[in-house]
């Protein structure tokens, strides 16, 4: 690791390789070894063990006794209960958030549309699609509920990986992000959430159709 960042080494290898977990250049079942990540990052063993407990916090890797941890393998039945489960948590985030905006909020949303739209590549698109829910969830003030929902939407990147890459290639609009800002200025609680939630149902009708091998341009992201 370079010795000039101020950066603890062992959040630096950890998010190093969220980053290789998430979009897709670690393959689910690939085995994290300690000594071969130490060496990988030119370190000891300590801090590859702490990054390795965080992001088996995280739930990115399991344990895969005896040499180790692997990555994580994802599956449909994960994925719909971590859209269930923010599709009630969101709710009512948004209930206490939406009334307490102010144009600059709704600015700095803009301001991510416009990123989210001129993304360029998979990482920087939902990298941005996070930061944009960070944005809308943090007027509410429920710091937790906030933690916790960007835990869920980290874990569900592999399968948002797919639709980014329809998005990225396909070129789509933002229609359901636009239309919850618009919402949101208009003072229409009920429609701006309804917007926002509906997303999660088109996520899943993606993911189902790129399971079974089917493209659809009819989707929002």
């Amino acid at each position: 690791m370079r010795k000039e960042s101020s950066k603890p080494v062992f959040l630096s290898i950890t998010e190093s390789l969220r980053k290789d977990i998430l979009y897709g250049n670690m393959e689910p079942g690939s085995a994290l070894i300690e000594k071969e990540t130490a060496e990988r990052f030119r370190t000891s063993r300590a801090p590859v063990r702490e990054s390795f407990r965080i992001l088996e916090g995280e739930g990115l890797i399991v344990r895969n006794n005896p040499v180790g941890y692997k990555v994580r393998e994802f599956n449909l039945e994960e994925f719909i209960e971590r859209n269930i489960l923010l599709k009630i948590i969101e709710k009512e985030l948004l209930l206490r958030a939406i009334p307490r905006y102010t144009e600059l909020d709704h600015c700095q949303m803009d301001q991510m549309v416009e990123k989210i739209s001129h993304s360029k590549s998979l990482e920087e698109l939902i990298k941005h699609l996070i930061r944009f829910a960070e944005i809308v969830h943090e007027p509410s003030g429920w710091d937790f509920s906030i933690q916790l929902v960007k835990q869920i939407l980290y874990r569900n990147v592999p399968f948002y990986r797919e639709i980014a890459k329809s998005y990225l290639e396909q070129n789509m609009e933002l229609t359901a992000h636009k239309s919850f800002v618009d919402y949101c200025r208009q003072g229409k609680v009920q429609e701006a959430i309804d917007c926002w939630i509906v997303r999660y149902d088109n996520s899943e009708k993606q993911v189902f159709s790129l399971q079974k091998g089917k493209t659809s341009a009819e989707w929002q992201v």
